[in-house]
């Protein structure tokens, strides 16, 4: 259940490499406006933006797909 309004992850890419992260509902379906943009470089603490605010969303179930290539993701946090 999501509690937060605000996304950030920490991870690195190579210069080649890339992340993108979709929020699913709980049956693992894609929610409309909430795929994120290709991520890269190497931050701690990068703030994650969607189309539509995740705060309407608290509440709700949902499910995050992280997609990698040649990336290392470290964590990733609500707030």
């Amino acid at each position: 259940v999501l509690k937060g309004e605000n996304m950030s992850v920490n991870f690195a890419t190579s210069a080649l490499g890339k992340l993108k992260i979709t929020i699913l509902d709980k049956k693992g379906e894609k929610i409309e406006g909430y795929e994120s943009g290709i991520l890269f470089g190497n931050s701690t603490h990068r703030a994650v933006s969607f189309e539509k605010p995740l705060s309407n969303l608290v509440g709700k179930e949902i499910s995050v797909k992280f997609e990698l290539c040649d990336c290392d993701l470290y964590s990733f946090a609500f707030s």
